[in-house]
């Protein structure tokens, strides 16, 4: 477990902002790698790819979304050969899957879209809505029921703009608020290479993974069984600790990813 002494060790030989630029310079390289990937997809599926909208990434699930949906035999062999070529990680759909699922519930998107990317995920076979509670995907990893993260902590929903992309933010001031819980920092495969870095709250108690940024919760059996172990877990109360000595002895506003920050640095 990080101690005070590691971070202050490592802070000062560093600013948090320089941290934080090597995480941000870090998550950078891996988008471009999946990119790179995708883009090598896109290109050899696609006659021309700048009708499709978005980045790579966007432009090659919306192709396998048409070839998944296009219920032909040709189609389905299209995209499993592609797939098994490049190596794509299905574990992340799930993520994906959550994150789309937020998008539907505050109207970023409409069901018919919603539909039409959700029969884009090969792993997830069906999303089923279930009213007042939430959604149920049939997945290649086993059932998985999806909550409101802000209903199972029984909190107002965090606006969108101040969560989303903001998961070791969001996670950080939730340990500050229940001493209890746990973050933890992953590593999450994408779509063809390189990793998402993603901090959630866990509630041992409860059996819950929260994500806020992404405004859902699931079991944590089943989240550990597709995302495996973090690279760090820290309890609330400990991190509190860290927290205010920080921000008395350097005036700094530690969060998730400095923390992770500091253990790379120390492992060196």
């Amino acid at each position: 477990m990080l101690k005070y002494s590691d971070i202050k060790e490592v802070l000062d030989q560093h600013t948090l902002r320089e941290l934080i630029i090597n995480y941000s310079n870090r998550q950078r390289i891996n988008k471009e790698k999946n990119e790179e990937v995708a883009s090598e997809v896109v290109e050899g599926l696609a006659f021309d790819s700048d009708i499709l909208p978005g980045n790579y990434i966007t432009k090659f699930g919306i192709l396998l979304s048409a070839l998944l949906n296009s219920g032909t035999v040709d189609g389905l062999d299209i995209a499993r050969r592609i797939l098994n070529l490049y190596r794509y990680n299905k574990s992340q759909e799930v993520i994906v899957a959550t994150q789309y699922i937020d998008l539907l519930n505050t109207k970023d998107i409409d069901p018919i879209l919603f539909s039409y990317i959700m029969n884009g995920l090969i792993a997830i076979a069906n999303a089923t809505e279930i009213p007042g509670y939430g959604f149920k995907l049939d997945t290649d990893f086993g059932s998985i029921n999806v909550t409101k993260a802000n209903e199972v902590l029984d909190i107002d929903e965090i606006n969108a703009d101040n969560r989303r992309q903001l998961c070791h933010q969001v996670t950080s001031n939730a340990l500050l608020d229940y001493p209890d819980m746990y973050g933890a920092y992953y590593y999450i495969p994408q779509a063809f290479d390189g990793c998402l870095e993603h901090s959630v709250l866990i509630n041992p108690d409860r059996n819950q993974v929260i994500d806020l940024a992404n405004n859902s919760a699931m079991n944590l059996k089943v989240w550990k069984s597709i995302y495996s172990t973090p690279t760090f877990t820290i309890k609330g109360s400990d991190f509190k600790e860290l927290y205010n000595q920080t921000l008395h002895e350097y005036g700094e506003h530690i969060h998730m990813a400095a923390l992770e920050e500091v253990r790379r640095i120390r492992k060196k």
